[in-house]
């Protein structure tokens, strides 16, 4: 109960943030943004999220679109040429083999940042749909209010039950970034959203000191990033779509990556996620218990059948109650058998 009153406070700290936005009068030069986009055999996807940056309400002279093609297999790449043939603010880089010692979707994101000419680098994924004020909204907080680096919430879509536990951990997810950044400490962040001036990138060393992981260039970089900003903004209104793993196979080589990207937290962040997944594990245990720890669970399950939302705001709620139970299994399952094996055998390939 202490670690929620903890997260609701670092977000009502990030909403009250959102209420006293005061614009910036002495800047009078407008920033440009590049947004890079890393794909590698999205085909499938790429129509939809070019569809979404094509509805953007911000006028296409004020950003630029780059590219990635990293070492795709499909057609993805020849969607991506024909489609922007005649658009003067989008180009491709292909990337044809990976340099000694390169991290697939890192060094591909690198490649892009070189290729760009923007004052602040927005990121988002092949296989996401981005609202269409994303970039407008984008631009005014860098513009009009001095920001230093955003990120924003996303909405994983998966079939199933696997689909329905991936939904609600990302809104756990994103409770937990959101808190972080209302205390100025972010921690979690999302690739699929986040943007940050390039200066601050830059001087930060890029995403140099995330190459012994093979995952979380965005939540590592975000982290030393941060060191160096006055100014955050977590944006909870305008969520990106995204597609999550289609099945259990997926999905568990997926979270072995991104698990094993842990070890690199800073110290605080540690200490946060060992101390709720501690909590978590004993409460769970507590459960079969019987007398006062199952009534400690039952608070505990209560508090997040109300506090953790998912995007599905018109499920029935007798469904939501068993969601949310079965929730409880999947997520310590996920945090101590699978976390462990990625810390004691990290995944080196993608």
């Amino acid at each position: 109960m202490l670690l929620w009153i903890f997260l609701i406070i670092g977000k009502s700290f990030n909403r009250k943030s959102h209420l006293n936005r005061v614009k910036n009068p002495g800047n009078s030069s407008k920033s440009f943004i590049s947004v890079i986009i890393a794909f590698q055999n999205e085909a499938e996807h790429l129509n939809n999220l070019f569809r979404s940056l094509e509805n953007q309400t911000l006028n296409g002279t004020f950003f630029e679109i780059i590219w990635i093609n990293d070492r795709s297999t499909d057609n993805g790449p020849e969607i991506i040429n024909d489609k922007m043939r005649h658009l003067p603010n989008q180009k491709l880089v292909s990337i044809k083999d990976l340099p000694a010692g390169g991290r697939g979707k890192r060094n591909a994101i690198e490649v892009g940042i070189q290729a760009s000419r923007g004052d602040v680098l927005v990121f988002t994924d092949g296989d996401c749909i981005v609202p269409a004020t994303w970039l407008k909204n984008i631009f005014e907080l860098f513009n009009d209010h001095g920001m230093d680096i955003y990120a924003g919430s996303i909405i994983k879509k998966s079939p199933g039950i696997l689909g329905r536990m991936i939904n609600i951990e990302q809104g756990l997810h994103n409770t937990f970034a959101e808190s972080f950044f209302g205390y100025k400490i972010p921690v979690l962040g999302f690739g699929a959203n986040w943007a940050v001036k390039k200066e601050l990138f830059d001087r930060a060393g890029g995403f140099s000191g995330t190459s012994g992981s093979l995952s979380g260039d965005d939540d590592l970089s975000m982290q030393r990033i941060s060191k160096l900003c006055q100014s955050f903004y977590w944006d909870f209104e305008n969520p990106v779509n995204t597609v999550g793993p289609g099945s259990w196979a997926i999905w568990y080589r997926q979270k072995r990556r991104h698990l094993g990207a842990a070890i690199n937290y800073r110290i605080y962040a540690k200490l946060f996620y060992a101390l709720y997944h501690l909590i978590q594990l004993i409460l769970l245990a507590g459960l079969f218990v019987g007398g006062l720890p199952q009534l400690v669970f039952a608070g505990k399950y209560l508090t997040d059948l109300f506090l953790i939302k998912s995007d599905n705001s018109k499920q029935k709620y007798h469904k939501r109650i068993i969601e949310v139970f079965l929730f409880q299994f999947y997520y310590v399952f996920e945090n101590w058998i699978i976390g462990i094996s990625a810390f004691l055998f990290p995944v080196k390939r993608w």
